[in-house]
């Protein structure tokens, strides 16, 4: 008989949430798919099975809220046999969660029943790692009255199949997704096979154009950055942004928001840059550069700027747990972060980037070859990202970083309080 109770959970395993973005047509961020991995630093981690990770997915909604992991967007989650008979997703919220059928469940009898009655309640239903043949086809077909998306893993499909997938899901009135998308080449050749959404990190591996150009607004950001950093003085900054109108506005919306906190309106720019501190002004500065080109201004919508932020807050993390008293190292670690994907917002080799910027040494260092404590954690950064487990383990082997602090460290990363989340001591 079917139960809605979640599943038990081990309270001595550590387990982390991997967070997949997943784009639409237009390259704006649509969802996350939530992966859930054990043993992420002190041993090789581990898949962790749909049962638990539902269980995970619980927890993290009832601790945190799940508005804080996903912001406004979905959540996909893998729901294994015993996760869709038990129908412990029916605890989660329809109007969040897509749940995925994984490629390895039986469809029989009770599975339909069990899709159906879900279907029913509300939930958007996928079919995970769907493969275009005729036994794929024909398992598809018990289930496509009830399921909303069919999506195919790039890396088991040969190239040719891609499009005639595409076209016998849209066929049948579902949404095409193309997973395991690796580099734009990918993204552009599955636009025009008709796919609808697209999950990987191919918006952060963008064509190198080493003859672009920086535009206008962000070379005032970065005029503005350079000026912070070889005179901090409130005076001076005052200053510099009197001659930057834009962004002067864009800082006074900012800091007069809500999400700032205050309880007085700030309306003089000397004012706002003594309440806002230097260093948060400068973080939002980096963090302008990325909001300036995202589809419609709107940043929530731009995966970069997504990635780009949960990066530095991560590497900011990262920095506190080797060094907790080492504030200028927290700076650096977060500016990092964010100088990181750089090259994927210009389309410009990252050297010229760089030195463009004037960066100190260890950041420069970090970002162009990995080199030194920051790149160590900028390595670690990337690895979680592309779930490269061994290196995962290694590299917070080496920082000293146990697998609780390293989760913790995950889960605040993903965290969408505001747009800086940073420590407001700095």
């Amino acid at each position: 008989m079917a139960t809605s109770e979640p599943p038990p959970t081990d309270p001595t395993r550590e387990v982390y949430i991997a967070r997949q973005p997943i784009l639409d047509r237009r390259g704006n961020l649509y969802a996350y798919e939530l992966l859930f991995r054990s043993g992420a630093a002190s041993r090789a981690a581990n898949v962790v099975d749909a049962t638990a990770a539902t269980s995970q997915v619980l927890c993290n909604s009832a601790t945190v809220g799940m508005d804080k992991l996903v912001g406004r967007h979905k959540a996909f989650v893998n729901c294994n046999r015993d996760v869709l008979l038990k129908d412990f997703v029916g605890l989660l919220d329809p109007k969040t969660f897509v749940l995925e059928i994984l490629e390895d469940v039986e469809i029989d009898a009770a599975v339909v029943a069990a899709v159906e009655r879900l279907h029913a309640k509300g939930y958007i239903i996928a079919l995970d790692d769907f493969v275009f043949n005729r036994e794929e086809i024909t398992r598809a077909q018990l289930v496509m009255g009830h399921i909303a998306l069919i999506k195919i893993d790039l890396s088991l499909c040969p190239r040719e199949t891609w499009a005639p997938a595409a076209k016998f899901i849209k066929q049948n009135h579902k949404v095409a997704l193309a997973e395991k998308v690796e580099t734009e080449a990918d993204f552009i050749a599955c636009q025009a096979a008709g796919y609808d959404l697209f999950q990987g990190y191919f918006f952060a591996k963008p064509e190198m154009l080493s003859a672009g150009e920086i535009n206008t607004k962000a070379m005032s950001v970065i005029s503005l950055l350079q000026a912070i950093r070889a005179n901090p003085e409130v005076a001076n900054v005052t200053r510099e942004l009197k001659s930057a109108a834009d962004l002067t506005v864009q800082m006074l919306q900012f800091i007069n928001s809500a999400a700032m906190g205050l309880r007085n309106p700030i309306s003089s720019i000397q004012h706002a840059v003594t309440m806002f501190g230097l260093k948060n002004l400068e973080r939002w500065l980096m963090l302008m550069l990325y909001a300036q080109n995202t589809a419609g201004g709107d940043p929530q919508n731009s995966p970069l700027f997504d990635n780009v932020t949960q990066r530095a807050k991560m590497m900011e993390g990262l920095a506190k747990s080797v060094a907790p008293a080492n504030r200028a190292l927290h700076d650096k670690a977060y500016l990092t972060g964010v100088m990181s994907r750089i090259d994927a917002l210009f389309q410009i080799p990252l050297e010229r980037i760089v030195s463009e910027f004037k960066l100190d040494d260890d950041i420069g260092a970090a970002v162009l070859r990995g080199e030194g404590e920051l790149g160590q954690m900028l390595q670690l950064t990337a690895a979680h990202e592309t779930e490269n487990f061994a290196e995962v383990a290694r590299l917070a082997g080496e920082l000293s970083i146990t697998d609780a602090q390293f989760n913790q460290i995950v889960a605040a990363s993903y965290m969408t309080d505001n747009l800086l989340s940073g420590d407001k001591s700095n």
